[in-house]
Parts: structure tokens; C-alpha cells; sequence
């Protein structure tokens, strides 16, 4: 077994990690702190990302959809930078 370093158990992480996307999305939904909550769900994202769809370990066509789902989230990552810039008027 890997020595995890003091971090909670993946489940738990899972559920963190949910908590943070479903506030921050409130959040910004609501126009309270965008930038704010565009950066967390930044931060929440790229983590996921990159455990959630790791389509360079597949082939054939499970690779396909899991580089069009890394794809999509890359996507949304770049939506989320142009938030976390927006200075306003």
C-alpha cells in the first residue's frame, strides 16, 4: 500500500472535492466573489482532470472519449481563466 502522507482517504477527497465545485458554482452563479470561485473551481478542476480522464494510459475508442472529456474540461479551465482575470469596467 502507498504511504499516503497524512491525507484524507480518496472517498473522502471525492466528496471535498464535490463540495468545493458545488459552492464555488453557487457562487458564481450568484455573481458573489466570481473571481474567487472561478479560481477554486480552477484549483477543484485540473486535479480532476487529470485523475478523472487519463486518456494517455487507453486506446482505441475509450481513449477517444476520455481526451474529448480532458478536452472539454481543458475548455472550461480556459473559461474559468478569463474570469479570474476580468478586472472589471
Amino acid at each position: 500500500m502507498v504511504e499516503r502522507a497524512g491525507l484524507p482517504e480518496p472517498e473522502r477527497l471525492t466528496q471535498i472535492n464535490g463540495g468545493v465545485m458545488a459552492a464555488s458554482g453557487a457562487l458564481m452563479a450568484l455573481g458573489i466573489m466570481p473571481r474567487t470561485s472561478a479560481l477554486a473551481l480552477l484549483a477543484s478542476m485540473v486535479p480532476t482532470t487529470v485523475v478523472g480522464h487519463p486518456f494517455w494510459q487507453l486506446e482505441g475508442a475509450e481513449r477517444q472519449g476520455q481526451m474529448l472529456h480532458f478536452s472539454k474540461n481543458v475548455a472550461m479551465m480556459g473559461g474559468l481563466l478569463l474570469v479570474v482575470a476580468d478586472r472589471g469596467k
